[in-house]
């Protein structure tokens, strides 16, 4: 469900991609990647959103604790610049996207998607 409603589903490229800024979820969502989805290590790729405010390494050092993936496995950062009548918060701490190339997990997953939404959406 956590996919369905915050995941990628392009079908023209067919990535598994998952973006959030809740540490809680990326957790949960990886959790699943990696037992649901069965997802190999090397699989895994990151790419960090934030704003020029912050510090890009802690950051990244941030995220790579909360997925477990190496900080090698990082794209480059994106950086948005921030207006001057911006406010940091210092709870936040970017974006993370989570990819995964396999089209035999998209296709999976848009096939339990299907299912679901026979099962579920008798309308």
């Amino acid at each position: 469900m956590l996919y369905l409603a915050e995941g990628d589903k392009s079908k023209e490229r067919e990535r598994v991609k998952f973006s959030n800024s809740d540490p809680a979820l990326v957790r949960v969502i990886m959790k699943w990647f990696r037992t649901v989805g069965e997802v190999p290590e090397e699989k895994f790729r990151i790419c960090i959103h934030i704003h020029e405010l912050f510090c890009r390494k802690k950051v990244e050092v941030y995220w790579s604790q909360i997925t477990n993936v190496p900080l090698s496995q990082f794209y480059t950062t994106q950086i948005k610049p921030t207006s001057l009548g911006y406010r940091k918060n210092h709870l936040y701490n970017g974006t993370c996207s989570v990819s995964v190339g396999s089209k035999e997990l998209f296709r999976r997953i848009m096939g339990w998607k299907a299912g679901f939404l026979e099962k579920f959406d008798k309308t």
